[in-house]
Protein backbone atom coordinates (compact mmCIF):
# COMPACT_ATOMS: atom_id res chain seq x y z
CA UNK A 1 0.00 0.00 0.00
CA UNK A 2 1.65 3.53 -0.94
CA UNK A 3 2.28 5.98 2.13
CA UNK A 4 1.29 9.21 2.18
CA UNK A 5 4.81 10.62 1.13
CA UNK A 6 4.30 8.67 -1.71
CA UNK A 7 1.45 9.25 -3.29
CA UNK A 8 2.45 12.07 -5.67
CA UNK A 9 4.84 9.67 -7.40
CA UNK A 10 1.36 7.41 -7.99
CA UNK A 11 -0.51 9.93 -9.16
CA UNK A 12 2.48 10.57 -11.52
CA UNK A 13 2.61 7.03 -12.22
CA UNK A 14 -0.95 6.71 -13.06
CA UNK A 15 -0.88 10.05 -14.88
CA UNK A 16 1.73 8.98 -16.94
CA UNK A 17 0.05 6.00 -18.05
CA UNK A 18 -3.22 7.18 -18.77
CA UNK A 19 -1.19 9.71 -21.22
CA UNK A 20 0.80 7.23 -23.25
CA UNK A 21 -1.95 5.02 -23.91
CA UNK A 22 -4.48 7.97 -25.20
CA UNK A 23 -1.96 10.13 -26.65
CA UNK A 24 -0.99 8.28 -29.57
CA UNK A 25 -4.42 7.80 -30.51
CA UNK A 26 -5.45 11.47 -29.89
CA UNK A 27 -2.37 13.03 -31.56
CA UNK A 28 -3.66 10.46 -35.17
CA UNK A 29 -7.21 12.04 -34.87
CA UNK A 30 -7.18 15.00 -37.13
CA UNK A 31 -9.56 17.89 -36.76
CA UNK A 32 -12.60 17.97 -38.83
CA UNK A 33 -12.66 21.53 -39.73
CA UNK A 34 -12.45 25.00 -37.64
CA UNK A 35 -13.57 25.00 -34.17
CA UNK A 36 -15.82 27.61 -31.73
CA UNK A 37 -15.74 28.24 -28.34
CA UNK A 38 -19.19 27.03 -26.50
CA UNK A 39 -20.41 27.19 -23.02
CA UNK A 40 -22.62 24.31 -21.36
CA UNK A 41 -25.99 26.12 -20.95
CA UNK A 42 -27.26 22.97 -19.19
CA UNK A 43 -28.92 19.50 -18.90
CA UNK A 44 -31.55 17.81 -20.92
CA UNK A 45 -33.43 14.99 -19.80
CA UNK A 46 -34.98 12.64 -22.11
CA UNK A 47 -38.87 12.74 -22.69
CA UNK A 48 -39.28 9.62 -21.02
CA UNK A 49 -36.72 10.41 -18.44
CA UNK A 50 -34.01 7.84 -18.70
CA UNK A 51 -31.44 9.70 -20.14
CA UNK A 52 -29.64 12.91 -19.87
CA UNK A 53 -27.97 15.14 -22.24
CA UNK A 54 -25.24 17.87 -22.04
CA UNK A 55 -26.27 20.80 -23.95
CA UNK A 56 -23.35 23.20 -25.53
CA UNK A 57 -23.96 26.34 -26.93
CA UNK A 58 -21.62 28.16 -28.92
CA UNK A 59 -20.44 31.62 -28.23
CA UNK A 60 -20.89 32.47 -32.28
CA UNK A 61 -23.90 34.73 -34.31
CA UNK A 62 -26.24 33.40 -34.03
CA UNK A 63 -25.28 30.63 -31.31
CA UNK A 64 -25.92 27.28 -32.03
CA UNK A 65 -26.43 24.09 -29.83
CA UNK A 66 -25.96 20.92 -30.30
CA UNK A 67 -27.08 18.19 -27.62
CA UNK A 68 -24.43 15.13 -26.22
CA UNK A 69 -26.14 11.84 -24.67
CA UNK A 70 -24.24 11.46 -21.59
CA UNK A 71 -24.25 8.39 -18.96
CA UNK A 72 -25.58 9.41 -15.05
CA UNK A 73 -22.23 9.39 -13.75
CA UNK A 74 -21.42 12.18 -16.29
CA UNK A 75 -24.21 14.33 -15.53
CA UNK A 76 -24.50 14.39 -11.99
CA UNK A 77 -20.36 15.63 -12.28
CA UNK A 78 -21.91 18.39 -14.95
CA UNK A 79 -24.63 19.08 -12.83
CA UNK A 80 -22.08 19.67 -9.77
CA UNK A 81 -19.71 21.56 -11.33
CA UNK A 82 -22.53 23.68 -13.22
CA UNK A 83 -24.02 24.52 -9.30
CA UNK A 84 -20.21 25.30 -8.28
CA UNK A 85 -20.84 22.46 -5.24
CA UNK A 86 -18.54 18.69 -5.44
CA UNK A 87 -19.91 15.24 -4.15
CA UNK A 88 -18.82 14.41 -0.30
CA UNK A 89 -16.31 11.63 -1.98
CA UNK A 90 -14.51 12.52 -4.98
CA UNK A 91 -15.86 11.51 -8.19
CA UNK A 92 -14.07 10.09 -10.85
CA UNK A 93 -13.48 13.31 -12.89
CA UNK A 94 -12.63 15.27 -9.04
CA UNK A 95 -10.00 12.38 -8.96
CA UNK A 96 -8.27 12.67 -12.42
CA UNK A 97 -8.50 17.08 -11.05
CA UNK A 98 -6.63 15.99 -7.77
CA UNK A 99 -4.28 13.83 -9.86
CA UNK A 100 -3.47 16.91 -12.76
CA UNK A 101 -2.99 19.02 -10.03
CA UNK A 102 -0.65 16.91 -8.13
CA UNK A 103 2.10 16.40 -11.13
CA UNK A 104 1.45 19.77 -12.15
CA UNK A 105 -0.25 19.59 -15.56
CA UNK A 106 -3.40 22.36 -16.74
CA UNK A 107 -6.02 21.30 -18.82
CA UNK A 108 -5.40 24.22 -21.58
CA UNK A 109 -9.21 23.81 -23.22
CA UNK A 110 -10.93 20.46 -24.47
CA UNK A 111 -12.87 19.92 -27.83
CA UNK A 112 -15.97 18.23 -28.98
CA UNK A 113 -14.28 17.52 -32.54
CA UNK A 114 -16.27 15.11 -34.20
CA UNK A 115 -19.16 12.47 -34.60
CA UNK A 116 -18.03 8.89 -35.27
CA UNK A 117 -20.56 5.88 -35.09
CA UNK A 118 -23.26 8.47 -33.69
CA UNK A 119 -20.39 8.96 -30.92
CA UNK A 120 -19.25 12.42 -29.96
CA UNK A 121 -15.21 12.20 -29.93
CA UNK A 122 -13.46 14.86 -27.75
CA UNK A 123 -9.68 15.63 -27.03
CA UNK A 124 -8.77 17.31 -23.90
CA UNK A 125 -5.24 19.41 -24.54
CA UNK A 126 -2.77 19.46 -21.10
CA UNK A 127 -0.48 21.57 -20.35
CA UNK A 128 2.20 19.37 -18.41
CA UNK A 129 6.18 20.11 -17.85
CA UNK A 130 6.44 22.70 -20.60
CA UNK A 131 5.06 20.23 -23.30
CA UNK A 132 1.47 20.17 -25.06
CA UNK A 133 -0.14 16.59 -24.97
CA UNK A 134 -3.75 16.32 -26.66
CA UNK A 135 -5.67 13.38 -25.13
CA UNK A 136 -8.42 11.20 -27.09
CA UNK A 137 -11.30 11.19 -24.78
CA UNK A 138 -14.91 10.93 -24.47
CA UNK A 139 -16.87 14.18 -25.19
CA UNK A 140 -19.00 13.83 -21.83
CA UNK A 141 -15.40 12.96 -19.81
CA UNK A 142 -13.76 16.06 -21.58
CA UNK A 143 -16.44 18.63 -20.76
CA UNK A 144 -16.45 17.70 -17.27
CA UNK A 145 -12.78 17.88 -16.75
CA UNK A 146 -13.30 20.98 -18.56
CA UNK A 147 -15.79 22.82 -16.13
CA UNK A 148 -13.71 21.35 -12.92
CA UNK A 149 -10.41 22.76 -14.86
CA UNK A 150 -12.41 26.20 -15.42
CA UNK A 151 -11.04 25.32 -19.38
CA UNK A 152 -12.55 26.48 -22.50
CA UNK A 153 -14.85 24.47 -24.34
CA UNK A 154 -15.00 23.99 -27.97
CA UNK A 155 -16.82 22.68 -30.86
CA UNK A 156 -15.84 22.11 -34.61
CA UNK A 157 -18.37 23.55 -36.68
CA UNK A 158 -18.84 20.38 -38.85
CA UNK A 159 -20.55 18.79 -35.38
CA UNK A 160 -22.43 22.33 -35.09
CA UNK A 161 -23.27 21.54 -38.55
CA UNK A 162 -24.29 18.31 -38.54
CA UNK A 163 -25.72 17.74 -35.21
CA UNK A 164 -26.46 21.04 -33.60
CA UNK A 165 -29.55 23.37 -34.30
CA UNK A 166 -30.18 27.35 -34.29
CA UNK A 167 -30.41 28.20 -30.33
CA UNK A 168 -34.01 29.36 -29.61
CA UNK A 169 -35.06 28.18 -33.10
CA UNK A 170 -39.47 27.44 -32.65
CA UNK A 171 -39.08 23.76 -34.19
CA UNK A 172 -39.28 21.53 -31.58
CA UNK A 173 -36.47 19.47 -30.65
CA UNK A 174 -36.95 15.30 -30.30
CA UNK A 175 -33.68 13.98 -28.31
CA UNK A 176 -32.80 10.62 -29.63
CA UNK A 177 -30.58 8.57 -27.88
CA UNK A 178 -27.55 6.93 -30.13
CA UNK A 179 -27.93 3.79 -31.73
CA UNK A 180 -26.41 1.27 -29.38
CA UNK A 181 -23.38 -0.30 -30.23
CA UNK A 182 -21.82 -3.57 -29.59
CA UNK A 183 -18.40 -3.62 -27.81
Amino acid sequence: MPTRSSLPACALVLAAVMLSSTVALAQRLKPEGDIVEATVSGLKATPNGDGQAVILRSKETPPREVEIWIGPTEAMTIQLRLLGRRYPRPLTHDLLQTMLDKVDAQVIRVEVHSIRAATFVGRIHLKHAGKTHILDARASDSIAVALGAQAPIFVARTVLKQAGRVAGADEPVVVQPPPSTKL
